[in-house]
């Protein structure tokens, strides 16, 4: 699935390609969106996805990503570390929001970086979402997360 990205400005409609998905993704996480060229308003990120088996072109809008406070590290056998970037972003589509839930895994080692993204990221409409949060809630998997023990 090729993902397209613009960067659209809510005022002057001005349209540019918004570069690395995961740095496009990031900067809406930490809210430092750039700015529009032509007239300094903040811009909104808009994605195309092409979704295979005949379910046609999603095309939204994000309204917000999340990123883990501490992401996953680790040590690969050839000694690089390995970050684990789980987001999830909510889009709007037509009035419906929906959860997409990317990840990446970036490698660095001898000076080098490597973004690696995660081909099997899913995406449902938020309704969906909370129904399987709700069940894995109900049934004790997210005691932690809901009470805060």
């Amino acid at each position: 699935m090729a993902t397209d990205r613009f960067h659209i400005c809510p005022k002057c409609r001005d349209k540019s390609w918004a570069g690395s998905l995961f740095d496009s993704l990031l900067a809406v996480a930490v809210g430092k969106m750039p700015m529009c060229t032509k007239c300094a308003t903040s811009v909104s990120l808009h994605l195309s996805f092409a979704w295979g088996l005949d379910a046609g072109t999603f095309e939204c809008v994000v309204l917000d990503a999340f990123l883990p406070d501490e992401p996953v590290k680790w040590s690969d056998k050839r000694r690089r570390e390995v970050t684990f970037y789980p987001f999830l972003v909510i889009t709007e589509r037509k009035g419906e929001r929906v959860a997409w839930l990317p990840y990446w895994h970036v490698v660095r080692g001898k000076g080098k970086e490597q973004k690696k993204y995660g081909q099997w990221a899913p995406s449902m409409d938020l309704s969906t979402f909370e129904e399987l949060v709700a069940k894995a809630r109900s049934k004790g998997y997210l005691k932690s997360i809901a009470t805060g023990a």
